[in-house]
């Protein structure tokens, strides 16, 4: 007690424990942390909701989990001449090219990120990232209008990245 632990990493959350000591954090694997006097959840809302239900805070996960979310994909892939650009293509398919070295700890110059459209990354949130980098691989190129290496691609799928709007 009185300490701050922060835990990140590979692990994932299955259940939250209230008891008389405070708070613990059990994981998948059977691996538990704890126990705490206040948690800050930062996963994101379906997950949250989950473990917050597992401690009987329904009405609390109710509210975390009335937030839609959205899927992104992400394809990271190496084009020679990039350049110092962000990109904002009139593509269904990709919203948005970002130059890999635009941010703190990044690859090297050379490296870009491409976001997938909300609709695209809806229409492939169960494929494999091989498929995803097989479909945005010519699309990037074509965006691009560059080469780009098919050996030095990968694609990622962050299934809650963003909050979905609200309707007006």
């Amino acid at each position: 007690r009185g300490q701050h632990q922060c835990l990140e990493g590979a692990m994932r959350g299955a259940a939250l424990e209230h008891g008389e000591d405070g708070w613990t954090l059990h994981f998948e694997g059977g691996a538990a942390h704890g126990p705490f006097e206040a948690l800050v959840l930062t996963a994101p809302p379906p997950q949250a909701a989950t473990l917050l239900r597992s401690a009987g805070l329904e009405a609390v996960a109710a509210a975390v989990d009335a937030r839609a979310m959205s899927p992104r994909w992400t394809l990271m892939a190496t084009a020679p001449s990039a350049g110092t650009w962000l990109e904002c293509p009139a593509h269904p398919d990709i919203e948005i090219v970002l130059r890999g070295d635009a941010h703190p700890g990044a690859p090297a110059p050379g490296c870009v990120t491409a976001h997938a459209s909300a609709a695209f990354s809806e229409r492939h949130l169960e494929a494999t990232p091989e498929e995803v980098t097989a479909a945005l691989a010519p699309v990037l190129g074509e965006v691009l209008d560059l080469p780009v290496d098919a050996g030095d691609l990968r694609a990622h799928r962050w299934r809650y990245a963003r909050a979905a709007l609200a309707e007006p």
